[in-house]
């Protein structure tokens, strides 16, 4: 079996053509997006929003800094995906366990299980560890890690995906091999770090899924969820038509300021209304409540849980 690949990328790629990207067979790309408290990667959320366009699996890593607090990094990683993409569904997380310069000290084991505890816990589903195994070796021997993550290695020495070596740090296997910095990959100048992934395609995009955001529904739920957004978005559009062709003597005013001031409170009515019937949706999800008869076979595919601070 041919396994999936994906490549990760930072700042230092420069512009990347994520359609080629695909093109070439990648099906997700990984991009960092933060390090320590304060450190944004100028190029994270283009990245993702691009990666999510050319219809790749996008994934975010935030890179950890010793001298600063897990929790924080955490939160300061999960703000700016947020901020990036919409919301934290639908992306793959991964933590980045390194040394990058000989001045930088390095995170412990404690720090890397903190941090993926705490994003763990808000977002509802774990994400990938990325640890060297020649890190591993050297700073944390012995030591067990955060094992509902999925652990990526990164080792360039064996000749094949086939062989990548023994797992560590408690894991009975690898979710990813990095096996090169200096991959060759349409759409990207230069090089950049290719990677295998241990599934499929399906398998992989699951990394991205989880928590209450992201249960599977049985049609009839599908059915009555397509129908309240189609009747949101036509109460909009026929709010936005009766203004722009003045249809209706609610607006058929001449005067443009005070037309236009009833038309904002009117649209402003129409998403608060949407607004709710959305949180009302939400919240039926999360908790497994629905209104009687709604929905006559209702079944949710997978555990609910309340939905993440910030989702």
């Amino acid at each position: 079996m041919t396994l999936p690949r994906f490549i990760d990328v930072s700042r230092y790629q420069g512009d990347i053509d994520w359609r080629q990207v695909k093109a070439s067979g990648r099906i997700a790309g990984i991009a960092k997006l933060t390090e320590g408290v304060t450190f944004t990667d100028p190029s994270g959320a283009a990245n993702l929003r691009a990666i999510r366009v050319a219809g790749l699996i996008p994934g975010a890593y935030h890179f950890l800094r010793r001298e600063s607090d897990p929790i924080a990094q955490a939160n300061h990683f999960l703000t700016e995906l947020q901020d990036a993409l919409g919301s934290w569904n639908g992306c793959v997380l991964m933590v980045d366990v390194e040394t990058a310069e000989p001045s930088m000290t390095n995170p412990t084991m404690t720090q890397v299980k903190a941090f993926c505890g705490w994003v763990e816990a808000r977002v509802g589903r774990p994400g990938w560890v990325y640890l060297p195994r020649w890190w591993y070796n050297a700073h944390a021997a012995g030591e067990t890690g955060p094992l509902s993550w999925g652990l990526v290695v990164s080792d360039y020495s064996f000749p094949s995906p086939d062989h990548p070596g023994r797992p560590y740090g408690g894991w009975a296997r690898f979710v990813a091999w990095q096996y090169t910095s200096i991959a060759r990959v349409p759409g990207v100048s230069g090089n950049c770090d290719d990677n295998y992934f241990y599934g499929t395609p399906a398998e992989l995009a699951a990394w991205a899924k989880g928590g209450s955001a992201d249960m599977a529904l049985d049609a009839d739920a599908k059915t009555y969820i397509d129908s309240k957004f189609e009747a949101i978005a036509a109460q909009l559009d026929r709010a936005v038509q009766r203004v722009g062709g003045r249809t209706n003597t609610r607006y058929n005013n001449t005067d443009p300021d005070f037309t236009g001031l009833v038309m904002a409170k009117d649209l402003a009515a129409q998403l608060e209304a949407a607004q709710a019937d959305i949180e009302a949706i939400k919240q039926q999800l999360a908790t497994g409540t629905v209104p009687p008869g709604v929905f006559p076979s209702f079944t949710i595919t997978g555990t609910a849980k309340p939905a993440p601070e910030g989702s």
